[in-house]
């Protein structure tokens, strides 16, 4: 069944999450605490479970995760668990283990991941990792090795993954491997090969949607660059069968929500 998460308005800009069941939208219990959450990538369904990451206006814009489980929110560890306050915080579930990637504020807003293992949240690697600051951070856990994508600040705010193996966070690929700046990045990674989807900015090319993927050892575009009608924002992808789907809010049709896929 759908779920969907978001900062309410009408709730004091708190989390709502809602689901599609028994033909009505109804909301999943009640997330009183927070006052504010970062806006893209926070939600999580793990066998079922909605999990939420967030910056927690509650405590000082730092990270929380809280799931919903037994009829109740729960908060996953503690509230407001990292060093500092964070920017765009991307959540993923492996194996029941919660972990989050976001631009850390006590390290000059590069990139953390933490994950809660053992009862307790445990920074992944090295806190800061990247290279500069890292916007729109995208986490994606596959075969339970952690992958980041970003907009690389270090690398002329173009596109960046890292990945977390053999006890060390490595470049895959070049950094910096989009032609141009890249915003809104959504990362899936499909039998071993990572995909990137962004707003693509150049002269040409107003934040319209790219997609890529590192296969044979190299950052290769997937069809044309900037192949949306119009600007695409907040773009979100997902392979299926080989296939990139990316959604996205759609300039050229007064920001409603498009679809398109590669095939």
């Amino acid at each position: 069944r759908p779920y969907v998460a978001y900062t309410d308005v009408a709730n004091s800009n708190k989390a709502t999450v809602m689901k599609y069941e028994g033909g009505v939208w109804q909301v999943v219990g009640l997330i009183r605490r927070q006052r504010q959450m970062c806006i893209r990538d926070r939600l999580y369904i793990y066998n079922g479970i909605p999990y939420v990451a967030y910056s927690d206006g509650a405590n000082s814009n730092k990270a929380t995760v809280m799931k919903y489980e037994g009829g109740v929110w729960q908060t996953v560890g503690t509230a407001g668990f990292s060093a500092g306050s964070i920017s765009n915080p991307s959540l993923d579930v492996y194996n029941g283990i919660p972990y989050v990637a976001y631009g850390d504020g006590a390290n000059s807003f590069k990139a953390t991941v933490m994950k809660y293992e053992g009862g307790v949240w445990q920074t992944v690697g090295t806190a800061g990792f990247s290279a500069g600051s890292a916007g729109y951070t995208s986490l994606y856990i596959y075969n339970g090795i952690p992958y980041v994508a970003y907009t690389d600040v270090a690398n002329s705010n173009k596109a960046t993954v890292m990945k977390y193996e053999g006890g060390v966070w490595q470049v895959v690929g070049n950094a910096g491997f989009s032609a141009g700046r890249a915003d809104y990045i959504s990362l899936y990674v499909y039998n071993g090969i990572p995909y990137v989807a962004y707003s693509y900015s150049d002269v040409a090319n107003s934040y319209k949607a790219t997609v890529m993927k590192y296969e044979g050892g190299v950052w290769q575009v997937v069809g044309n660059a900037g192949f949306s009608a119009g600007s695409a924002y907040y773009t979100s992808l997902y392979v299926y069968n080989g296939i990139p789907y990316v959604a996205y809010s759609d300039d050229a049709n007064s920001y409603k929500a498009t679809v398109m896929k590669y095939e």
